[in-house]
């Protein structure tokens, strides 16, 4: 008996498919494969939740108990140590670099090369931290350590906060969230047609890049200083003053530039920056703007790689740099007058 037309259609359509879906998967896979080969040489990308930057993360990084990228820290110095508690997002933490290529562990290393006093110098930088969350950070983990100086690390999304619903978003390349999600996480092939498709989109009109979309942004929300999203920002900037120097602990702010864009020329954030140096003379802070240092090498020689705009090795050296030129010497006066301390004390305690 032979059989029915519409089951031999129907087969061979079943037939194809599977033989479409394997060909489908098989080809995927070996994309996979060779973007993954294509990329091995790079560290981290921008986006904290690639693939690429969790393989970073998983093979070079070690968090303390806190969920620092630091030692374990004691309850205070060592005796005779000064301690430098650095505070701030991404750039701190040191995204795509070395543990020792931060600018904190250079700090250190620098400090304690010449011999006489000794210095810590601890780190807690988080990614993605906005100033509302480095208030917190403080109260809970920063100050009970009892640093002797608290320097924090700025950059211009700071300001922000946790409202980020108006940022500049292109299209996505898949509708579904989830799929989204774990794909970003999990597939080097993902990033790269993610990566190509909003090009796709900024060469074609419909979305006009990170860079000018984003500065656009933030001009809308914060060029007007008195406008409500620029007020927040200063109230929590304030409030990170005023607890740190509620405790008396002293306080320095260096200031870290979008290094994506043009430092020299028509750097779109400099009324940013303008503002937080402002804060600074009228609070007595001794502050640092890293433009002019990092100026010079403006472009990507200054990033961890083609994919990430965070401050390379580079870019930490300079700015190590630069605060040991314009910290240092208050460093080692703070260290001295420490020293001179606990020497006081132990005089008074074998009379």
């Amino acid at each position: 008996m032979l059989p029915d037309p519409a089951v031999s259609m129907c087969r061979r359509v079943l037939g194809n498919l599977v033989l479409l879906t394997a060909t489908l998967a098989t080809l995927l896979l070996a994309g996979e494969v060779a973007a993954r080969l294509a990329l091995r040489h790079l560290t981290t990308t921008a986006d904290f939740t690639s693939y690429l930057a969790r393989r970073w993360r998983a093979a070079a990084v070690r968090l303390n108990r806190a969920g620092f990228r630091e030692r374990e820290l004691s309850a205070a110095a060592a005796p005779g140590h000064y301690r430098i508690a650095v505070v701030g997002d991404s750039f701190a933490y040191g995204q795509g670099v070395a543990e020792d290529e931060r600018f904190s562990n250079l700090l250190e290393r620098r400090l304690n090369a010449g011999g006489g006093h000794r210095y810590e110098v601890l780190n807690f930088g988080r990614p993605g931290a906005e100033t509302v969350d480095e208030v917190e950070m403080l109260r809970a983990d920063v100050l009970p350590a009892r640093p002797d100086f608290v320097l924090l690390q700025w950059f211009v999304n700071d300001v922000e906060g946790h409202d980020k619903r108006g940022r500049p978003r292109p299209i996505p390349l898949l509708p579904f969230a989830p799929a989204r999600y774990l794909l970003q996480r999990t597939s080097a092939l993902y990033f790269l047609a993610s990566s190509e498709w909003y090009r796709l989109q900024t060469r074609a009109g419909f979305f006009e890049g990170w860079g000018p979309a984003y500065a656009a942004y933030m001009r809308r929300r914060f060029a007007d200083p008195a406008s409500p999203d620029s007020r927040a920002a200063e109230r929590a900037l304030s409030e990170l003053v005023e607890l740190v120097q509620g405790r008396e602990h002293p306080l320095g702010i260096v200031l870290f530039p979008d290094l994506g864009t043009d430092l020299a020329e028509g750097y779109p954030f400099a009324y940013l920056h303008d503002r937080v140096l402002e804060l600074c003379e009228r609070r007595g802070i001794p502050c640092l703007d890293l433009r002019p240092a990092l100026a010079p090498h403006s472009g990507p020689q200054l990033w961890v790689n083609a994919l990430d705009p965070h401050p390379g090795a580079l870019a930490h050296r300079l700015a190590a740099e630069r605060l040991l030129a314009v910290f240092g010497p208050a460093w080692q006066r703070g260290a001295l007058g420490g020293v001179l301390g606990l020497e006081m004390v132990r005089r008074r305690r074998t009379r």
